[in-house]
Formats: C-alpha cells, sequence, structure tokens
C-alpha cells in the first residue's frame, strides 16, 4: 500500500471514530465525559453556570467546577443545545491544558457554531496534553509576543478537524506552533491558515513530532523572517493535497524547511503566487535529512533568487528530491525556476516551463555550487537560458531542452547513461554539446 492511501485510510478511520463518538452520546460513555458550556462570558464568576474557562480546568482536575461537570480520564466539551451561534471572547488570557481535551463546534452541524476570540491574547497552552479541536471551530484574533498565538503545542498530542485560522498574530513562530517530543502526533484535516503573522511560519510552525496533513490549505499569511505559509525544523512530516497560496516572508513565502533530523514529504501540494522578498518564492529548502515533494504544481511565485525553488545544504546532506513535478511561470532575477545554491537536488519526470530569470541566471534551473541531477526531465520555453551551471556538478540523463530564449545550456552539463541506455540529452540548439 502506497503512503498516500495509507494516510488517507488512517484519517477516514480516525473520522469515522470520531463521528461514531458523537453518534453514541451519553450512552457509549460516562456522563463526567461530556462537559457542557452553557455560558459565553469569560472569566471566574461562580455563578453556577460553565464557560470554556472553567470546562476547561473541569477536565484538566477532573473534578466539578462551579456550573461544569467533573472531568475524567478524556473530556468532550461541547456547546449547550440551548446556545444558538456562539461567539466567545477570551478575556482572561491563554486556556491551558495538561489533560485529554476534545472540543467539538458541531453543535448545529453547521461551519464556524463555535468562534473563539483571542481578544488579542494567547488562545491555547497545551503542556503534557492532548487536544483536538473538531467540526466547525474559528480561533480568531489570537495575539500573543510568544510562539503560537492561536495554539501553542510542546511535548503535547495535536488534532484539528474542520478548522479555520484567521487573522491571529505570533510575535514568535507560527499562529499554530507544535514541538512535539518523541510518539507525539500533530494530525490536520480540512484546515484553513489565512490572514495571520508571525516571525517565522505565519500559519504552521513545526519544529519536532510526528506531522500528517491532508487537505490543509494555507494562504494569505505573512512571516516576517521565514516561512510565510509554514514553517518546518526538524520532525517527521508527511502531508497529502497542501495548498500553500498567497504566502508572503523574506525567505520561503511558501514554506521554509530546515532540518538536521526527520523525514519529510509532501505529496500533491499546491504552492503557488507566493512572494519572497529574498530567496526562495514557492519553496526554501535547507536541510539535512533526505525530502520529497511528490507531484508538486509549483506554479507564479516569485523571489530575488529561487522562485519556484531555493535550496541550501551541507556536507553529508541527502538533499530534496521532486518527482513528476510541474515547476511553471516562477519570476525571479536568479533561478526563475529553481536555484540550487549549495545542496543537492534531485528533478524525476518533470517539467519546468516558462519561468523567467531577468538576470539571465537560469529561466528554468541555476546551479551556483550545488549538485543537480535531472533524469527524463523537459525544460521549455524559460527565460533567459534553460539550465545554468556556475560552479556546481549537473548531471542530466533523458532530459530536453526546447525553445528556452538565451540558450539551453549555459556552464558543464554532464549527460549520463540512465540504464543500460546510452546517454542522451536534446537540445533544439547547439549550447548543450550534443
Amino acid at each position: 500500500m502506497n503512503v498516500k492511501l495509507s494516510f488517507r485510510l488512517f484519517s477516514s478511520f480516525v473520522l469515522s471514530a470520531l463521528t461514531l463518538l458523537l453518534l453514541a452520546g451519553t450512552a457509549a460513555a460516562a456522563p463526567a465525559n461530556y462537559i457542557y458550556v452553557n455560558n459565553l462570558e469569560d472569566g471566574w464568576a461562580w455563578d453556577g453556570t460553565c464557560n470554556l474557562r472553567k470546562a476547561v480546568l473541569a477536565a484538566n482536575q477532573n473534578r466539578a467546577i462551579d456550573g461544569c461537570a467533573a472531568g475524567s480520564e478524556e473530556d468532550w466539551i461541547r456547546l449547550d443545545p440551548s446556545l444558538e451561534q456562539v461567539t466567545m471572547q477570551l478575556t482572561e488570557g491563554a486556556l491551558y491544558i495538561n489533560s485529554h481535551i476534545v472540543i467539538d463546534a458541531s453543535q448545529h452541524g453547521s461551519f464556524g457554531d463555535m468562534v473563539i476570540d483571542g481578544n488579542n491574547q494567547p488562545m491555547f497552552t497545551v503542556r503534557n496534553g492532548n487536544l483536538s479541536l473538531i467540526n466547525g471551530m474559528i480561533l480568531t484574533n489570537a495575539g500573543s509576543p510568544y510562539s503560537g498565538a492561536a495554539v501553542n503545542a510542546v511535548n503535547s498530542d495535536l488534532s484539528m478537524f474542520n478548522v479555520a485560522l484567521n487573522r491571529n498574530a505570533s510575535g514568535g513562530n507560527g499562529t499554530v506552533y507544535f514541538n512535539g517530543g518523541d510518539g507525539n502526533l500533530l494530525f490536520m484535516v480540512d484546515t484553513v491558515f489565512e490572514y495571520n503573522f508571525a516571525q517565522n511560519g505565519g500559519g504552521l510552525a513545526i519544529e519536532g513530532g510526528r506531522v500528517e496533513l491532508e487537505n490543509v490549505v494555507i494562504s494569505h499569511n505573512e512571516a516576517l523572517h521565514r516561512g510565510g505559509g509554514l514553517y518546518m525544523s526538524n520532525g517527521d512530516v508527511e502531508s497529502v493535497d497542501l495548498v500553500l497560496a498567497h504566502n508572503t516572508a523574506r525567505w520561503g513565502g511558501g514554506f521554509y524547511k530546515r532540518s538536521t533530523n526527520g523525514t519529510f514529504s509532501i505529496q500533491q501540494p499546491t504552492i503557488t503566487h507566493n512572494t519572497a522578498t529574498q530567496d526562495g518564492g514557492g519553496v526554501f529548502w535547507e536541510g539535512g535529512e533526505r525530502s520529497d515533494l511528490v507531484e508538486p504544481a509549483i506554479s507564479h511565485n516569485t523571489a530575488d533568487r529561487g522562485a519556484g525553488i531555493y535550496t541550501r545544504g551541507w556536507n553529508g546532506a541527502q538533499g530534496l528530491t521532486v518527482v513528476q513535478g510541474s515547476i511553471f511561470a516562477n519570476h525571479a532575477r536568479a533561478g526563475g525556476g529553481v536555484y540550487n545554491e549549495s545542496g543537492v537536488v534531485a528533478i524525476l519526470s518533470g517539467s519546468l516551463q516558462d519561468n523567467t530569470a531577468t538576470d539571465a541566471l537560469g529561466g528554468g534551473l541555476y546551479n551556483q555550487y550545488g549538485e543537480s541531477l535531472l533524469i527524463f526531465t523537459v525544460l521549455y520555453n524559460n527565460r533567459t537560458n534553460g539550465l545554468q551551471n556556475a560552479a556546481g556538478t549537473v548531471r542530466t540523463s533523458e532530459v530536453h531542452l526546447i525553445s528556452n530564449s538565451g540558450a539551453n545550456c549555459v556552464g558543464d552539463i554532464i549527460v549520463q547513461p540512465f540504464g543500460d541506455e546510452p546517454p542522451t540529452l536534446y537540445s533544439d540548439d547547439n549550447s548543450c554539446g550534443w
């Protein structure tokens, strides 16, 4: 079974299990497992009601708090059926979680039944706990001078299903910040980040643990430094159908990935219309362990260098592999499609088309000091120059260079055999020496 299929099955299993639990209601669990919020006002007024803050404390301490039922080992916090569409504004700072809590917004079965307004304060802090946010929740207007204005989870498990995060601002990393320890999991399905801001990782910042993402959209976010949409540093990351669009940063407009350990595989991402004021409009990869982009569509990104992808490595780095990728219509001063400063990059069965480098430094791919390998790849109609090597190593096998302005090839290009086949490179001009 391939990774994508197994991941989808895992996602379906989890969502099905959640649905069964919801349908079972109190018949399948002790009453204390469900804590119902019937007061939208934040604070500690002891008035016989249950607000979200008191419900979280009841769950953490496994005892009744004012009008909130006692918690247990795993608690579900839900809206009382008497409440209509709900907006609650936090006034007392972050909700601290150190137990196993599910906050379920599915009271009326439509998206946005529960809106939590952070009131420019931190929203959720999770330490050695397990938090699940599910079924139509909106987290907005959280603010923090530190990381994770909306959710800051360390040495904890975090799950989000059908959640929207918008207009939050962090002085550290990520609107959602996840730093899992050994065995901790971040699991997101059908989650949207929009119009958020942070120093690194305007939407999501990951600095360790295991991460699985499916159908996550990260758009119109901004980072002051790295990773306008997504920032990754260490951890084991798998993703399917990730969308990174219209994000902005200095390095890595769409996402910035830096890793010294852990695995990284993103399948069928759409990375489009992101901007880096310096390097890596769509992707800035720096590492580390081997990383895989499988069937990516990387288009219409802009940067000074490496509008589609910018790579930087160090001794012993295993490199970035792009499989069946389409890299097109990106625009930079140098390296319109790909700029490989010093990393190891392999492009397999892909295409680089209609990319632009305004300084005539590798409209398709510019290899500065790194090592680039292209196999069964087409470079078509890039401007200016299709494939350009400055002072590194470029190896090709079964590569076609067609209608690139300037020249198809600039610098030393090594043509090597693929398997038992003789070495082949096709160029419609004489610049490649073949």
